[in-house]
């Protein structure tokens, strides 16, 4: 019973997460549909390290979430998935951020996204797409 409240518990969680996106930015995830593979991708990290989605398919769940610096949803979306990540990482539960700035991103981009990241108490590995290479694979 205590497991399945907890299950329930993560489901409503990301159920809510969901309610963060507007009808636009819930459309624009287009190109990924149920019961596809999603698109793998080989992204750096802050440091410049390459970090592979594939690595990250094994396990429960992972959540994947493209944000961008200048989006005021960005800081409690990504705040909530820290909890739910610190709540539930003994269980199998990862994240992934993937900041998708686009064309106008700062030259100084790693540096200010560790910042926001540290600012925000955010431990889960963030990802550059500089590009919007990966993003835009996505829709």
């Amino acid at each position: 019973m205590v497991m399945t409240r907890r299950y329930l518990c993560v489901g409503l969680c990301l159920a809510s997460l969901t309610c963060f996106c507007d009808a636009t930015s819930a459309a624009a995830f287009k190109q990924v549909h149920q019961g596809e593979s999603s698109p793998t991708f080989t992204l750096p990290d802050m440091s410049g390290k390459p970090v592979k989605l594939e690595d990250f398919r094994q396990g429960p769940l992972t959540i994947l979430s493209f944000w961008a610096l200048w989006s005021p949803k960005s800081t409690p979306l990504l705040q909530d998935i820290q909890k739910l990540v610190t709540e539930f990482e003994a269980k199998g539960l990862r994240a992934l951020g993937v900041n998708s700035e686009g064309q106008n991103a700062p030259g100084d981009l790693e540096t200010q996204v560790k910042a926001f990241a540290d600012r925000s108490g955010l431990k889960f590995p963030m990802l550059i797409d500089r590009g919007l290479e990966e993003y835009n694979k996505w829709g």
